[in-house]
């Protein structure tokens, strides 16, 4: 008897033994006959979605029969899950990431690197591919939020002295370029002053205004500040300097004044800054001039004319310069008398000179003895002194000789 040794059925399993979750693949045995899989299929191929070990026996039509088998793997999905900021403030940026490890990534914007820049707000979404060709896909909203607006108020040009208040607008947080960080500061030197404003959702904005000082104009009195009753004097603050205003009303750079007081005035510069400044004037009052002394004299005689002394200085019309001055001559005599501060007085008198009386003796000049002779002066003279010591208009005389 012939006894044959019939060869088993090549048994293999074809088809994908890695799957991702959620996926299935279809495993196939190769070789001719019949089959039977350990999930009791007789087909030869199946479809499975779970993990775990296939196996498959083939049997050949002269009924031999070969198994063979493989073990099937799920990979779990990959987590995809974008990281970053996602909003970002207008003109800025933000980075968008997924976990980096990944076969590959292909971003919605056309980007295929784990990290992406983004600068325009919308959906944005990636598709990431793991080792095995499992996906997964994941999307964000990015939001663009505007910057705050950021403006400064208040005066930038201050008079030296003063200050300002400048004050930014806007809704969030302030820091000035000074390190405050109140909406308002209060200013008084000149120079760049900027702040920043941050927005609650934490975008910036940074403005700034130049402060200037402009100086005071120059306020100063001059002039005389002491002037004599019934004389008047100018005083003066610099011109140029813009617009004058003066107690008196005046508006002019210089005044003349004739009554002692206090006199001000303020000066308003051409970029508003003001000064004001004030100077005393005194009236000092004309000093008395009376002149004492002898205004009648005998012809060929003389008077002393007198004026107070303790002036600072005098000067006659007939050139003396003492307080006392001596005439001969009668007519008008007039002095000018300068006091301390330079303030004068004038006055004036008029001497006039007598003739010497007619003197002549009235009598008998000779006389017999025992009877008396009677002399006698002009009449009506004002007084009488006769050699005899008489003061009488007429003596008698009992005595030769001389009488005068």
């Amino acid at each position: 008897m012939e006894v044959i040794i019939n060869p088993l059925p090549i048994c293999s399993i074809t088809g994908g033994l890695v799957l991702c979750e959620g996926a299935s693949s279809e495993l196939c045995a190769t070789g001719t006959g019949s089959f039977l899989w350990s999930t009791g299929a007789t087909t030869s191929c199946i479809t499975v979605n779970t993990a775990g070990i296939y196996s498959v026996t083939i049997t050949s039509p002269d009924g031999c029969s070969s198994t063979c088998q493989v073990e099937v793997i799920i990979t779990d999905t990959p987590v995809c899950v974008i990281n970053g900021g996602l909003t970002f403030c207008e003109g800025g940026s933000t980075e968008l990431c997924v976990p980096a490890g990944a076969q590959s990534y292909l971003w919605s914007n056309g980007e295929t690197t784990n990290c992406i820049i983004v600068n325009e707000p919308g959906l944005y979404s990636v598709v990431v591919t793991y080792e095995g060709g499992c996906s997964s896909s994941c999307e964000a909203i990015v939001i663009e939020n505007p910057l705050p607006i950021c403006s400064i108020t208040g005066g930038l040009v201050l008079c030296e002295g003063g200050s300002t208040e400048l004050c930014a607008t806007g809704t969030g947080s302030f820091l000035w370029s000074t390190g405050a960080t109140t909406s308002c500061i209060t200013v008084n030197t000149a120079g760049i002053y900027s702040v920043t404003i941050t927005s609650p959702d934490g975008c910036e904005s940074t403005c700034q205004v130049t402060v200037i000082i402009n100086p005071l104009p120059i306020c100063s009195i001059t002039g005389g500040t002491t002037i004599c009753e019934g004389t008047i004097t100018q005083i003066c603050v610099p011109d140029g300097q813009g617009s004058y205003l003066w107690n008196t009303g005046a508006t002019t750079s210089c005044i003349t004044v004739s009554e002692g007081g206090l006199y001000s005035v303020t000066i308003t510069s051409l970029d508003g800054c003001t000064s004001t400044c004030e100077q005393p004037v005194t009236v000092t009052p004309a000093p008395v001039c009376t002149i004492t002394g002898g205004t009648l004299f005998c012809e060929g005689g003389s008077t002393e004319l007198c004026v107070p002394a303790g002036a600072v200085s005098y000067l006659w019309s007939n050139g003396g310069t003492l307080n006392c001055t001596t005439v001969t001559t009668p007519g008008v005599y007039s002095v000018v008398v300068t006091y301390d501060g330079g303030c004068e007085s004038t006055c004036s008198i008029t001497v006039t000179t007598t003739p010497p009386p007619v003197c002549t003796i009235i009598g008998s000049t000779s006389f017999c003895e025992g009877e008396p002779s009677k002399l006698c002066g002009p009449e009506d003279a004002y007084s009488y002194l006769w050699s005899t010591g008489e003061t009488t208009e007429c003596i008698d005389v009992t005595v030769a000789g001389t009488y005068t």
